[in-house]
């Protein structure tokens, strides 16, 4: 069975990866408790200091407990949720530590991002705006922005389905879409 030993290891899958790997006693201790935390079913706090290597510490434990095939079927982690405060620490997690686990664990994982409430924005809000324009917006480049952002995502018209939920054109419900706060376009439907 693998363990975080086996990845974390002085002699572990990392170190044979990276030649300038540090074995660090207080990560595998870490990551021990965090193990034990998701077999064991209940919360674990850890405060660690810098170059603890927290990220490998929990995201080993995580990803092996994700794809342990000989869990039985009731004990099973499907999935695992992992809050971050920082997005520079979000980059660091989906750009660098997540693509090298996944080149030095062979069991096959993957992760998705889902970026906080405020890069998001509400289909059925948004269509109550456009119904409530006049009196909602005073100015004119408020009025604009909408018309625009209704012609370029071609958000017009939308009906509620049975469910109370928008419906888009392709048959497909969704309430909210993903937003690219930089540019103000949406991106994608959240799912």
């Amino acid at each position: 069975m693998l363990s975080s030993l086996d990845i974390l290891g002085p002699e572990g899958r990392i170190a044979a990866r990276l030649d300038n790997y540090e074995h660090r006693p207080q990560q595998l201790e870490m990551s021990a408790a965090v193990s034990a935390a998701l077999a064991d079913g209940h919360h674990l706090v850890v405060e660690a200091g810098t170059g603890v290597g927290k990220s490998f510490s929990y995201l080993v434990p995580a990803i092996l407990a994700v794809t342990d095939t000989e869990a039985p079927e009731d004990e099973k982690i499907r999935r695992i949720v992992i809050s971050t405060h920082t997005i520079t620490l979000q980059e660091q997690l989906l750009n660098k530590d997540l693509p090298l686990l996944n080149s030095v664990i062979p069991r096959e994982f993957s992760a998705v991002l889902v970026k906080g409430r405020g890069n998001y924005i509400s289909l059925r809000r948004l269509e109550s705006a456009v119904r409530r324009q006049e009196n909602l917006f005073d100015r004119q480049a408020d009025l604009d922005e909408l018309d625009r952002i209704q012609a370029e995502h071609g958000i017009m018209g939308l009906e509620l389905g049975p469910d109370g939920r928008l419906v888009f054109a392709d048959g497909l419900a969704n309430d909210v879409v993903r937003v690219d706060p930089s540019e103000g376009r949406y991106i994608e439907r959240a799912k």
